[in-house]
């Protein structure tokens, strides 16, 4: 059953409200940088509100990532589905990273399985070196 107003939805509006904050500011800062000659004394107390603008926003977002993190560990405790993964006419290199990927997945969370279409499981049956890559 799915909680019709989740925190972790409001959460991430404000993520995406304070990421469309730092592109506005940071298009504003590139409009000033794109002035050719001095600045303006005007134009430095821009740069520095706007730059005071910009650290302030990018550690609101770091924070609100941080909270929705915790939150969907709490809302989304276990998950089961099915994922199908087409990858055709896609390079080997990016087939074996995905592989890579689920089978650390594998590794490092209990109850996480996998299996292709012609029903190899993989299971921890795959180890690992320093670099994540297969042995």
């Amino acid at each position: 059953m799915e909680k019709t107003n989740k925190q972790s939805d409001n959460i991430f509006a404000q993520i995406i409200l304070e990421q469309t904050h730092l592109n506005f500011v940071n298009e504003q800062l590139e409009e000033i940088y794109d002035k050719i000659g001095e600045f303006t004394e005007e134009e430095d107390a821009t740069i520095y509100f706007l730059n005071n603008e910009k650290n302030l926003t990018i550690n609101k977002i770091k924070e609100l990532k941080i909270d929705y993190a915790n939150i969907m560990k709490e809302e989304n405790t276990t998950v089961t589905g099915k994922i199908e993964i087409e990858y055709k006419d896609i390079p080997d290199e990016l087939r074996f990273y995905i592989y890579r990927f689920l089978n650390k997945c594998v590794m490092d969370n209990p109850g996480v399985s996998y299996h292709t279409v012609e029903n190899t499981k993989y299971s921890k049956d795959f180890c690992y070196d320093d670099e994540d890559t297969l042995k």
